[in-house]
């Protein structure tokens, strides 16, 4: 993402093995070995004229490519590697299987910094508890909803349950408990208060 002139100082340096302060007449050597990481193609982007062809061959050595979240296969390690990093020592060891499942079917369009991000809050949000749907973030859902190709019967878990049925019966049957509601559903606490009011529930 870097201007051309700032990429060919950069050029610059990789091949003299020196850097120069600002402000400064004097050089000073390096001894660097360079790690790089992208989420463009740079290939293409020296196409476009972005990049410098001539850097992009001084950087390019052996190159990985790391898959999106959504094509990986190892899911469920990776959210209990990222779980066991933020969750404090009395929260719950690993999500419930109907937690897990959501992460599963989930595109992460934001790749391991939404799924960091997702875990951080769903965690804040449990306290002492196990993770439930309710605890998840409404744009998790919205990500969900997108994959569903319009079918708004499976807009979030829970929803072919409630298609038939009254909101505000369960409501009720409930005790007046969104949480419990929520819970059961499958749903956020959020998406469920908009739903009961569509229904001309006052809350």
């Amino acid at each position: 993402d870097m201007p051309l002139r700032v990429q060919a100082r950069l050029l610059r340096v990789l091949q003299e093995r020196c850097v120069q302060p600002l402000g400064s007449s004097e050089l000073y050597p390096v001894d660097i070995r360079l790690i790089s990481a992208t989420n463009r193609s740079l290939r293409q982007d020296v196409d476009a004229g972005l990049f410098r062809q001539d850097l992009y061959y001084r950087i390019s050595g052996l190159n990985l490519e790391l898959p999106p979240l959504r094509e990986r296969t190892d899911i469920a390690a990776m959210v209990q590697r990222i779980w066991e990093y933020h969750r404090e020592p009395q929260q719950w060891a690993k999500p419930t299987p109907e937690v897990m499942g959501l992460f599963e079917r989930h595109p992460w369009p934001g790749n391991l910094r939404q799924l960091s991000s997702v875990l951080q809050i769903a965690l804040a949000m449990a306290d002492d508890q196990p993770i439930r749907p309710e605890h998840l973030p409404d744009d998790f859902f919205a990500d969900l909803q997108e994959t569903d190709d319009g079918n708004s019967a499976t807009e979030q878990p829970g929803l072919l349950a409630t298609a038939d049925e009254d909101l505000a019966s369960q409501f009720k049957a409930c005790g007046g408990n969104i949480s419990h509601l929520a819970r059961r559903l499958g749903l956020s606490r959020n998406t469920l208060y908009k739903r009961l009011r569509e229904q001309g529930l006052k809350l």
